[in-house]
């Protein structure tokens, strides 16, 4: 899961749609590309909270290394669970200047690597 640790009510990550991948054409598996970002506001600033939303994008980089690889993960209702293969890095976090004066913004793009539950290779080649 992402990292929990939270600086305020006022610091949040948002994730974007999929920017893109490139499926396999013999395995099922996924691998979407998503925008993350992050976001800090400091409370009676005018001033960005630059280092929240830095800490906050980095941990989320930090988090793709190792700890998440292979794992199961439950869906909600109605949805089939997937194995999570991994998660790699696809940009540096990039700081995203020109929104609201007091807003931290900083962005990564994440390739996530997936596959439903149960499924191996040896069952979906051809």
């Amino acid at each position: 899961s992402f990292p929990t640790r939270r600086s305020s009510d006022l610091d949040f990550v948002t994730v974007g749609g999929s920017m893109g991948g490139i499926p396999s054409a013999f395995i099922m598996t996924r691998t979407p590309v998503l925008q993350v970002d992050a976001w800090a506001v400091a409370p009676n600033s005018a001033r960005p909270a630059w280092n929240r939303a830095s800490v906050t994008i980095e941990a989320i980089r930090d988090a793709c290394y190792g700890a998440m690889a292979h794992q199961v993960i439950a869906m909600p209702a109605g949805f089939t669970a997937v194995e999570l293969q991994g998660v790699i890095p696809r940009s540096e976090p990039r700081r995203m200047t020109g929104d609201v004066d007091a807003i931290a913004h900083y962005v990564i793009t994440l390739e996530f690597s997936y596959s439903l539950a149960g499924l191996t290779s040896a069952s979906t080649e051809g």
